[in-house]
């Protein structure tokens, strides 16, 4: 299989970085990823109908990064607090909402509103079976294949990745973490894969955020672990890079299903 993309074409976009650190990566050329703002602006309701979609689409994503920020499972979101929290057209907020519903990632509940539905044992056990059978095979084949301009695009995510641990800024680390596997399957090319990683996202950004939240410590042995694939992919050792992406994601697994590793310290 030929390479046919490499971590620019990143899907969602340029991955998103703080000022400050778009400042230090400049001054220091640490990293020379494109960073932008995110954008949450969304007009009113009475526009032409191509703008409605947009501000629908907007209003769709505005929600979902607020509901992802806040990570609360318990409390309800009514759509009129939505609108006002957002700033936004009811109208706009309400095709998002049913969006959500109907793609699984928010539950709601009659004049109560809308939450993020827990993720359950079972859900997180499926999840990284998903990944252990696509990921280190793409991690292998990637080693195959991977041009030296792609090994420099990842190697340069691999050094984003590390200044948002050193600085603790997770919500960063999570934006990267995305990028990084998602960069991978789209350097192999398998647009089914692709595909598969992208509809695991949204769920990837919340358990990433789970374990790095509670221990933050944790980004930097997370950005450790891609440096170890990374290093293999591009020495050209494919069996190397499979099996430590297989290590990573065994570890986000287990870190994900025990976050205080109790049941690690009571094998032991």
């Amino acid at each position: 299989m030929i390479a046919r993309a490499g971590c620019g074409a990143y899907a969602g976009g340029s991955v998103l970085l703080n000022d400050r650190q778009r400042q230090r990566g400049s001054s220091r050329k640490e990293t020379s990823m494109t960073a932008t703002k995110a954008r949450n602006t969304v007009g009113t309701d009475t526009a032409a109908p191509s703008a409605k979609l947009l501000q629908k689409d907007q209003a769709y994503t505005a929600i979902k990064q607020f509901l992802f920020r806040e990570e609360d499972t318990r409390s309800y979101f009514s759509e009129r607090f939505l609108a006002a929290e957002l700033d936004m057209g009811l109208a706009s907020v309400r095709s998002a909402v049913e969006r959500l519903r109907s793609e699984g990632i928010v539950e709601s509940i009659p004049k109560a509103g809308i939450r993020l539905p827990q993720i359950t044992h079972e859900e997180i056990m499926d999840f990284f079976e998903v990944r252990l059978v696509i990921e280190p095979y793409i991690a292998q084949q990637v080693a195959h294949q991977v041009t030296a301009e792609q090994c420099k695009e990842l190697k340069e995510l691999i050094e984003a990745q590390k200044l948002a641990a050193r600085e603790r800024d997770t919500l960063t680390y999570h934006k990267l973490d995305l990028a990084f596997h998602d960069c991978m399957a789209r350097i192999h090319g398998n647009q089914e894969m692709v595909r598969t990683l992208q509809q695991l996202g949204d769920k990837m950004y919340r358990l990433s955020r789970r374990i790095h939240q509670r221990q933050v410590e944790h980004l930097s042995v997370n950005a450790l672990q891609h440096e170890k694939v990374v290093l293999a992919i591009c020495n050209g050792r494919p069996e190397e890079a499979s099996d430590a992406m297989r290590t990573h994601l065994v570890w986000g697994r287990n870190h994900t299903l025990d976050p205080e590793g109790r049941l690690e310290r009571s094998v032991l």
